[in-house]
């Protein structure tokens, strides 16, 4: 059968470059860790060509450091954390050996944390 729930799960790495942000603004050599990141997705195929899906992505979270010159000792230390959700539709042909080229289209948000703060916006997602 053609239609039905489908799930999906994927592992990667996130790495973090700020583009010297900190550097500029508080002059001090740092480093970052990257972060392991986890992808979930659920959806319903409704048919050959049609299916909505909705993804949860957790990027891990990244250790940036600031030192303190001359000395290399640690002087801050900053945990970012950010994760997204989105719901999509994914529009493709699934051929009868089972291959599917596909499209999605969809809306999410995505939110970042550090410490108290935090931050979110939407997203429109196309791939």
């Amino acid at each position: 059968s053609i239609d039905g729930f489908y799930l999906g799960a994927g592992y990667g790495s996130t790495d973090f470059d700020d583009n010297n942000m900190f550097k500029d603004e508080i002059n001090l050599p740092m480093s970052s860790d990257s972060g392991n990141a986890v992808k979930i997705i659920a959806g319903y195929q409704f048919n050959r060509i049609v299916s909505l899906e909705t993804q949860y992505t957790n990027y891990g979270n990244i250790d940036v450091k600031t030192y303190k010159p001359f000395s290399g000792a640690v002087n801050g230390q900053l945990k970012l954390e950010h994760q997204s959700y989105t719901v999509a539709a994914n529009v493709g042909y699934t051929f009868n050996n089972g291959l599917r080229p596909f499209g999605t289209i969809g809306l999410g948000s995505i939110e970042m944390k550090q410490g108290s703060w935090s931050d979110n916006g939407g997203v429109v997602r196309v791939g």
